[in-house]
């Protein structure tokens, strides 16, 4: 495994948040308030783009800063290191500034063209998980691991999981495979494997979906909902109604929802 970068002048007064291996610059597109640093990984032959959005904490000594992992879509693949943050991402960053959240860093990988967070049929109704992630997911996720793994401002009881479509997909996958990482998800319109949620009964997981999606089957959120309290669990589920596939602006406005997700810790499971 390599993850390439270099460290900019001001993470050093950052605390050390995320210095290692990555390059900061501003990036007004998404908010002004927020940093950006950027990094690449190379992993068992898969090259793996990502940015990391950070809301630096001010300066207080034991600040402890929430990471979340953004999944993007179908849409978003490539090597641009940019399109992964145009879509459903601005919409989620203004909901936390507008929760007036303090402090908190996105991750957001990018998925190569052709290729999948989970290599599945994204309008099947359903799907066996692999025994082993997809090569683009293990990738971004090995970079993730690495980066909490090194720096000391992260706040490991506030890990948070959210992507959409076949991001979506990616965050049963990965709830699936580290069922004690995270402390809660949300995942929109994707699915996962039924027989696979035993694990995630004490997992808060809010789960959505449009009702008129023509592309990922409604079926596949309620499946996994239905099959999480089967197995004792108590997720949450919104469909809505008057929605299709492209919902996740909706989803991520909602402030109730997303102030949930950043209420969540993993010391309370």
């Amino acid at each position: 495994m390599h993850v390439c970068g270099g460290l900019g002048p001001r993470m050093l007064a950052m605390r050390g948040l995320f210095a290692l291996f990555l390059l900061f610059f501003a990036d007004q597109a998404l908010a002004q308030t927020l940093d950006t640093l950027r990094g690449k990984i190379d992993y068992e032959g898969h090259r793996i783009p990502y940015t990391v959005l950070l809301k630096a904490p001010h300066d207080e000594p034991g600040v402890q800063v929430p990471v979340f992992i953004f999944l993007h879509g179908a849409g978003e693949r490539g090597s641009d290191n940019q399109a992964q943050l145009t879509v459903g991402l601005p919409a989620l960053v203004k909901s936390l500034e507008a929760l007036q959240m303090p402090c908190y860093a996105i991750y957001a990988p990018q998925c190569p063209v052709d290729q999948k967070w989970v290599d599945t049929d994204w309008t099947a109704s359903s799907h066996v998980m692999a025994a082993k992630m997809n090569g683009p997911l293990e990738a971004a996720f090995a970079a993730f691991d690495s980066l909490i793994a090194v720096t000391a401002g992260v706040d490991h009881n506030r890990l948070y999981l959210t992507g959409l479509s076949m991001g979506g997909f990616g965050v049963w996958d990965l709830l699936q495979r580290y069922p004690t990482t995270f402390a809660a998800a949300m995942p929109i319109c994707g699915g996962g494997d039924t027989a696979q949620v035993t694990q995630l009964t004490k997992m808060p997981v809010w789960a959505f979906h449009g009702r008129k999606d023509k592309l990922v089957k409604v079926a596949r959120t309620l499946d996994m909902i239905a099959a999480l309290k089967v197995a004792g669990g108590q997720p949450l589920m919104t469909i809505l109604e008057d929605q299709g596939h492209l919902c996740w602006n909706k989803v991520y406005q909602n402030l109730d929802a997303v102030a949930w997700l950043i209420s969540q810790h993993r010391n309370d499971q």
